[in-house]
């Protein structure tokens, strides 16, 4: 889907749930953008700290910040909110621990130059305690490239970039979320696995570009992706079972069908690793919860994924994850 380009109105949905300690920071990284066709969304999910009155403080300094405060219904449930009541032509998800960084001022310039696409795909700054990294980079793409979102170049991105995760390193239309009815599905955690293999599905353009400008904080210990359990393991096999399910994913080709099963496979064993942490009776469901989609495993190219694969099926899964532990295969 490509249109005209011209002035670009950006939407940057930002949802607010307990974390006063890193608002200011995140809210001021975004006022901080040298470009002024902004709408900042902030989506106070029912924060019971001060996190509704440094929204509210805010937007009475500055008009282009809007509150939405509303009962907690979750990240998913915020994020449908910004979308919602978005007007620009691309949003942006940024999340309220997180920051921007000024690179992001000449993306989109750049991208307010050039014909509407579906996508734009970012890198990321991942921060750790005591240094940082560059993730995502491709080296199959060309950088600033506007692509038609051919099979191919679905696998590559399926395959060397770890699709459209996270959400928050992608500028997505509006009108490409609107008309494919890509909300978030709420009630999941790892919401971003299924929302970006449903926009893998129905992508028809996208600009990849080398550069980065998100700033993602990865060792804080509330953090869903610190916090591994039984509800991560049932949700991911949930995910899994109802995107292969689905009809966007019958209409597929069969080498597309195969690259989502293989990143699918992947988030299942990066779960079940956890496996062996759990007690007897989470265990016995999360068994239940395998049985559906154990079979994902067998597409992946990592030879731990396969392996793992085949020995749960002989020696269950406590015993291939000690066996794949002691061989030290991952």
């Amino acid at each position: 889907m490509c249109h005209t380009g011209g002035s670009m109105k950006f939407s940057i949905i930002v949802p607010v749930y307990k974390v006063e300690e890193h608002l200011f920071s995140c809210i001021s990284s975004i006022l901080a953008l040298q470009y002024d066709d902004l709408e900042i969304i902030l989506v106070d999910d029912g924060s019971p700290d001060n996190c509704p009155k440094i929204c509210d403080d805010f937007a009475k300094k500055d008009n282009r910040i809007k509150v939405i405060h509303q009962k907690n219904g979750g990240l998913s449930n915020a994020r449908n909110t910004g979308i919602k009541h978005a007007t620009g032509d691309y949003i942006i998800f940024v999340d309220s621990d997180d920051s921007v960084d000024g690179n992001l001022s000449s993306i989109l310039h750049s991208l307010s130059s050039k014909p509407i696409v579906d996508i734009l795909i970012a890198n990321y700054k991942r921060i750790f305690l005591d240094h940082f990294k560059i993730e995502g980079n491709n080296s199959l793409l060309k950088d600033n490239y506007l692509y038609e979102a051919s099979d191919n170049i679905k696998t590559i991105l399926l395959e060397h970039t770890n699709g459209l995760c996270p959400v928050w390193k992608n500028i997505v239309s509006r009108a490409f979320i609107i008309e494919n009815n890509l909300f978030f599905k709420e009630g999941y955690i790892h919401e971003d696995l299924d929302w970006t293999l449903r926009v893998i599905m129905r992508l028809e353009s996208f600009i990849y570009t080398n550069n980065w400008w998100y700033n993602y904080v990865s060792e804080r210990p509330c953090s869903i992706m610190n916090t591994m359990g039984l509800k991560s393991i049932n949700h991911i096999c949930d995910i899994s079972y109802d995107i292969v399910a689905s009809q966007d994913f019958i209409k597929q080709s069969k080498s597309l069908q195969k690259s989502i099963k293989l990143a699918l496979g992947l988030s299942i064993y990066s779960t079940f690793r956890y496996y062996n942490k759990l007690d007897s009776n989470k265990q016995k469901e999360a068994l239940e919860k395998y049985k559906k989609v154990a079979m994902l495993l067998k597409y992946s190219k990592k030879i731990g994924h396969r392996a793992f694969y085949i020995l749960s099926r002989i020696t269950g899964i406590k015993m291939a994850l000690k066996l794949l532990q002691a061989l030290n295969i991952n």
